[in-house]
């Protein structure tokens, strides 16, 4: 019984040793970086639409932090980031109108420079009034009660 009450104190005194082995003073810092933009590695964004950008080291405010898409041929547009909603792990935009599908970048107020594969989609307006309903005769009837309906 000694032998056993023995072995289990030296094994939970190797997990104990084990758990405080790491750095004395914690993990170092993260390097800033862009984990996520609006919940995935490489977006599909709609311009005009809302996007979160998720990650680290953005600073805990805007002051003069940029978001900047690609423009059609060269160039870059800055995003709309809302007052307060610039956090150092994430950052909520609008997504400029006029950008298009390449690397997006946020420059926080500290310098550095992150960037991110995006793909944007040009915003298409959709307006149920502009469809045309037109009643055809040769279409096949529907089974008993049963409505049925075809868009062109």
């Amino acid at each position: 019984m000694a032998r056993k009450r023995d072995a289990s104190a030296t094994l939970m005194a190797l997990v104990a040793a084990l758990a405080c082995g790491g750095e004395a003073g914690g993990p170092g810092p993260s390097a800033p970086r862009i984990d996520y933009v609006d919940g995935a590695i490489e977006p599909v964004l709609v311009a005009g639409a809302a996007a979160v950008i998720d990650g680290f080291g953005f600073g805990d405010s805007q002051s003069t932090g940029t978001v900047r898409f690609r423009l059609q041929g060269s160039g870059t547009v800055a995003a709309i980031v809302a007052p307060g909603t610039w956090s150092d792990r994430s950052i909520r935009i609008i997504v400029p109108d006029s950008a298009t599908s390449g690397t997006m970048t946020v420059t926080p107020a500290s310098g550095s420079t992150l960037s991110a594969a995006v793909h944007v989609l040009p915003h298409v307006s959709f307006d149920p009034l502009t469809l045309i309903w037109q009643a055809r005769s040769a279409f096949p009837r529907a089974p008993v009660g049963v409505a049925l309906a075809a868009g062109v």
